[in-house]
C-alpha cells in the first residue's frame, strides 16, 4: 500500500536511479556531486529546531569513519550558494568531524513555500521532528502559505483530525512547549494537559511530570481531582492512507467499509444489508464477479 506521504514526497522531489544509486555505484550525474561544506547555508525554513549536541557529535564521530553515506539534499540561490533542503544535521556534523566536502543531490526549487514544504516532507517521512517543530511548520504553512488543514495532511500523510490536535499542542505555554520538545514530557501528556484553562496549573502539573516521572494516566487523574470532570480523550486519528484504502474497498464491494488498525494487526468490517448483498461481496472476494 502506498502512502500519501509518499505521493507527496515523489511530487515534490522526483525519484529516479540516481539517487538511489549514485553513491553506491560511484556514477557522478549532473545533480549530484560533491560540495563544499563553505558553499552551502542552512534552510531559512528548517522545521527542526533542536540539534542535539551528543547525538551530533556521534554522527560526526562515524562521518569520520565512514564518512556521509547518504547525501543531502539542496537548491542552488540566487547569490550562488546552495541552502539545505533536506540533511542539515549531516552538513553540521561534517563540518564538526573536519570535512571539507559533502555528497549533495541538486533539486530546484523556486519558491520559499516549496522550500519549507520539501523539508518538511522529508523531515516528517522520517519522523524525524518532534510535535512541537511539526506543529510550528504546519502553522507556518498555513499562515504564510493560505495552506488548509485538509491541504497539509494531504502533504504529510495524515488525516485533517491528526494535523488539527497537532496544531493544539501551541496553545500551551512555551514553557510545557520547551518541555515537550526536551522530552521531558510526552505529546500524550501534552494532549491532556490541553484540558485546562489555568496556565499556571498546566505548567505546575507538567513539571510534576519532569521530576516524578508521572505516566498520562497520572496526569488525568490529577486533572480529574482539579476540575472534578474526566479528561476527554482525543478519538484517534485515523492515517490518511488507512481513509483512502477504506474509500477503494468501498467503491470496489459497494459497501461501507471500517478499518481498525490496532498494535498488532488490526479488523475490516465490511458492512451488508442483505443476502443478496453478502453473496455479491463474497462472490468479488473470490474473484467470481467483477
Amino acid at each position: 500500500m502506498k502512502k500519501p506521504l509518499g505521493r507527496g514526497l515523489d511530487s515534490l522531489i522526483p525519484r529516479s536511479s540516481e539517487e538511489a544509486q549514485a553513491k553506491h555505484s560511484g556514477v557522478v550525474t549532473s545533480n549530484y556531486f560533491e560540495l563544499a561544506l563553505t558553499e552551502i547555508v542552512p534552510n531559512d525554513n528548517q522545521p527542526r529546531r533542536i540539534f542535539d549536541e551528543a547525538l551530533l557529535q556521534e554522527l560526526a564521530e562515524s562521518i569520520k569513519i565512514k564518512g556521509v553515506i547518504q547525501p543531502i539534499i539542496v537548491t542552488k540561490l540566487d547569490n550562488g550558494k546552495y541552502m539545505i533542503i533536506e540533511g542539515e544535521r549531516r552538513w553540521r556534523a561534517s563540518g564538526l568531524a573536519g570535512k571539507k566536502t559533502i555528497p549533495v543531490v541538486l533539486r530546484k526549487t523556486d519558491t520559499a513555500k516549496e522550500r519549507l514544504e520539501l523539508a518538511l516532507i522529508t523531515n516528517a517521512q522520517r519522523e524525524d521532528l518532534n510535535p512541537v517543530e511539526l506543529a510550528v511548520a504546519y502553522k507556518k504553512l498555513m499562515d504564510e502559505h493560505n495552506y488548509k488543514h485538509e491541504d497539509l495532511g494531504v502533504i504529510v500523510g495524515k488525516s485533517r483530525s491528526a494535523v488539527t490536535n497537532r496544531l493544539r499542542l501551541l496553545n500551551l505555554p512555551k514553557t510545557v512547549l520547551t518541555l515537550i520538545e526536551n522530552k521531558d514530557i510526552s505529546e500524550g501528556h501534552a494532549r491532556a494537559l490541553l484540558s485546562l484553562d489555568d496556565e499556571s496549573k498546566i505548567i505546575s502539573i507538567a513539571y510534576a511530570v519532569k521530576e516524578k516521572n508521572l505516566s498520562v494516566r497520572d496526569v488525568e487523574n490529577m486533572i480529574k481531582s482539579l476540575t472534578g470532570k474526566k479528561v476527554k480523550k482525543e478519538k484517534k486519528a485515523v492515517d490518511a492512507n488507512i481513509l483512502g484504502l477504506a474509500q477503494e474497498m468501498e467503491s470496489f464491494f459497494n459497501s461501507k467499509v471500517d478499518i481498525k488498525p490496532s498494535k498488532k494487526g488490526g479488523v475490516i468490517n465490511i458492512k451488508y444489508n442483505s443476502e443478496d448483498e453478502l453473496d455479491t461481496i463474497i462472490k468479488k472476494i473470490r474473484g467470481e464477479q467483477c
